[in-house]
């Protein structure tokens, strides 16, 4: 046991629902004014004259429960030991897959006529499902309603009607999908099958494989804890805190994955996954060569909820929670964990969510037309050297 006297000890123990100054995004505004916030490209350059493309997936995540945790301790000598733990959940009521299906068929169908209003030809499941090369696709992927749990949430997947979802797993949920998982095995099979599958089309089409990819959340979640210690054996400080921002989101894990014909499924090159000065480097080298993604989550201020956000926590974890300051003073260990329940209403969950969608959709796809057009887009070093040489190298087969 830790004996701490009070004027050695300090503890910050701190659960804001919502940070006042986080702007909502404006779903009237022209795509055209919110790019430099909202998108942003890896691998542009082999974007550039592509007016047609093969989508074997578009996929819809619906988190029905948006969850953050995070946990830290130090040893402080003398057999001491301070740690602190947080966790934070928002569980989504009130929709059925039903619901998620038709915002998902919705969603497509926009999708669609916006890629065309963009000049840009979408060849989709729906024109697939005859090609050989399609095949993995549909034996491997899942049908809509699929569920996953990771450490992150529980989710559920939609493609629209006859489509597939494959690789569910988000880029940040690589390493720690949740042993409860009905999918803990069987997508290392399609760790190479689908890539390969992706390829062909390419080939098949000469056109680049795009995966529409988009995760829509109920809230904004975010924990973090950290435990540390002053003098050894002397002092500790703990420090645990909840970020739980209201208002749906479509999260800054979705994207627009592209695999080039000249892509090697075996290519793990193109681009980062290192740290440079404590900033994460995107790394899409699993799912493509270039990628056109949101860099910060779509938010909306209006309601799905009669009723608004609830908190729901539990009576054993609200006594533990107000029983952390004097666990952390005796004990040297500080838990918190808060629950909230958004209760959608259907018809307000239709109408706000699927406008979301539709909204950040259009970002990704006003970037990709403009990305075309070489608009903002920069010669990667590779190819700059490649094109010193004699050899061409546009990317794409010479869109």
């Amino acid at each position: 046991m830790l004996r701490l006297t009070p004027l050695l000890f300090c503890l910050l123990l701190t659960s804001p629902l919502y940070a006042a100054d986080l702007a909502y995004f404006d779903l009237k505004a022209a795509p055209e004014s919110l790019l430099a916030t909202y998108v942003d490209a890896e691998g542009a350059a082999r974007l550039q004259g592509v007016r047609r493309v093969v989508v074997p997936q578009f996929r819809v995540e619906f988190q029905v429960r948006a969850e953050s945790s995070a946990s830290d301790g130090r040893y402080l000598g003398g057999g001491q030991h301070a740690s602190a733990s947080n966790s934070a959940y928002v569980h989504l009521k009130g929709v059925d897959d039903a619901l998620l299906q038709k915002l998902t068929d919705q969603a497509y169908a926009t999708f669609l006529r916006d890629m065309a209003a963009q000049g840009v030809e979408v060849i989709g499941p729906e024109k697939l499902a005859e090609v050989p090369a399609y095949e993995p696709i549909l034996r491997v992927g899942k049908a809509s309603g699929e569920s996953l749990e990771t450490k992150d949430s529980i989710s559920r997947f939609f493609a629209p009607t006859g489509g597939r979802v494959y690789a569910l797993l988000r880029r940040s949920d690589k390493d720690r999908q949740g042993f409860g998982s009905s999918l803990a095995t069987g997508f290392s099979d399609a760790q190479k099958e689908i890539p390969n599958a992706e390829l062909a089309l390419a080939k098949h089409y000469n056109a680049p494989c795009m995966k529409v990819l988009l995760t829509v959340s109920p809230a904004r979640v975010k924990a973090g804890a950290s435990a540390g210690g002053g003098i050894i054996g002397a002092a500790v400080s703990l420090m645990s805190s909840s970020e739980v921002r209201p208002g749906m989101t479509v999260t800054e894990e979705s994207r627009f994955v592209f695999r080039s014909a000249e892509h090697s499924v075996n290519d793990f090159k193109m681009f980062g996954g290192k740290r440079f000065f404590g900033k994460k480097v995107r790394d899409f080298t699993e799912e493509g060569d270039s990628a056109i993604f949101l860099k910060q989550d779509v938010r909306v201020a209006d309601s799905v909820s009669l009723s608004g956000m609830q908190e729901t926590t539990s009576g054993y974890n609200k006594l533990s929670n107000a029983l952390a300051p004097l666990t952390a003073l005796t004990l040297g260990v500080s838990s918190k964990h808060v629950e909230y329940t958004v209760e959608a209403d259907p018809a307000l969950f239709e109408q706000v969510v699927g406008a979301e969608i539709q909204a950040a959709n259009r970002l990704l796809i006003t970037r990709l037309r403009q990305v075309s057009d070489g608009v903002g887009v920069q010669a990667e070093p590779n190819q700059v050297a490649e094109k010193s040489g004699g050899e061409s190298s546009s990317g794409l087969l010479g869109f």
